[in-house]
């Protein structure tokens, strides 16, 4: 929370409520870095872009509720730049992103998004109507609804009610020791165009490559997903969820990963935990730290929460200015 202020709301859902009732069609919400402990948010009456600031630490919706983190219901709305997740094990519900957008040429976009450790039994995003055209986004580690966390109907992306997936530059792997269970399951005359993503077992034509990411959906020095051949630039994210001008061709995913200091570290990660790039502090900075450093997240991330309509949960001592590489970000839902 931000009793201090510092932005024009202090919740998403407050933000989302005051662009409803807006005059203007479309609205854009810029989420500041934080964890959001909010779930249900609602997309729908107005076309929204919900934008989160661009940075070392980008915005995480997190939920501990057995409902979708957010679902879009209208035409027009994009999401850029966030990560979706639940904090709880398992349950039998919903997942990170739920779309239900019908209507002729209806379209939601996401891009430079996160999509992870959702465990629920229709994947990490439940298409139910519309087309949804998803770039540069990571999508992994969204577990089935069972005890042991295997079992589901679709452990990525659940396409159904005749809607559309497109998917292009972006990663899906969600491990699970159920060959049966798929990772893009199409039902109910869902479709499905896959171009140049990592898909776990080569579903839908993606390449079945471990695309070596850890736990907050960062890439690897060794990942497939650094620049690989064929790749093709996107103009809707010419930069990625940290801010980080994207390579030509450019990573994989939501990520562009960069070691502009050659430690083999990427450089928003050592940001995001240490403040800087130096290579004195502390010494421990190793990469096999990546994933296993479960204390650091809520050591290294103050809560905060803030919303163009801007969302802080801790005010800066002044106003922020422009995140660089913004005027990249050429998604829009007017």
């Amino acid at each position: 929370m931000n009793p201090a202020g510092g932005g024009t709301h202090t919740t998403i859902t407050a933000a989302i409520t005051a662009a409803k009732s807006g005059v203007n069609d479309c609205r854009i919400i810029l989420v500041k870095p934080g964890t959001y402990t909010e779930a249900m948010l609602d997309l729908s009456g107005k076309r929204i872009m919900l934008m989160g600031e661009q940075g070392a630490s980008p915005p995480v919706i997190s939920s501990a509720l057995a409902s979708s983190c957010i679902t879009a219901k209208i035409s027009g709305v994009v999401i850029d730049g966030l990560v979706f997740t639940h904090n709880v094990l398992y349950f039998n519900g919903w997942s990170g992103i739920h779309v239900d957008a019908p209507g002729y040429h209806s379209q939601v976009r996401l891009v430079n998004c996160v999509v992870r450790d959702n465990p629920c039994a229709s994947g990490g995003v439940i298409l139910a109507g519309g087309e949804v055209l998803v770039d540069h986004c990571t999508v992994v580690n969204n577990r089935g609804d069972e005890t042991t966390g295997e079992g589901g109907t679709g452990r990525g992306f659940y396409v159904s009610d005749d809607s559309y997936l497109r998917l292009r530059n972006s990663i899906v792997w969600n491990p699970t020791s159920s060959p049966s269970v798929p990772q893009i399951n199409i039902i109910s005359g869902g479709q499905c165009t896959v171009t140049n993503s990592i898909v776990l077992g080569g579903e839908q034509g993606g390449t079945n490559l471990d695309p070596q990411v850890d736990r907050f959906g960062n890439l690897r020095p060794t990942s497939p997903a650094i620049n690989p051949v064929g790749g093709v630039t996107l103009p809707v994210s010419l930069t990625d969820i940290h801010g980080e001008t994207r390579t030509n061709p450019p990573d994989l995913g939501a990520d562009e990963h960069r070691d502009s200091d050659a430690d083999g570290l990427p450089d928003a990660w050592e940001t995001r935990f240490f403040g800087n790039l130096a290579p004195t502090a502390p010494p421990t900075r190793t990469q096999t730290d990546l994933p296993q450093r479960k204390s650091m997240p809520s050591a290294a991330i103050p809560p905060s929460q803030t919303p163009m309509l801007t969302v802080p949960m801790t005010a800066p001592s002044s106003p922020p200015a422009p995140t660089p590489g913004t005027p990249t970000r050429m998604t829009t839902p007017c």
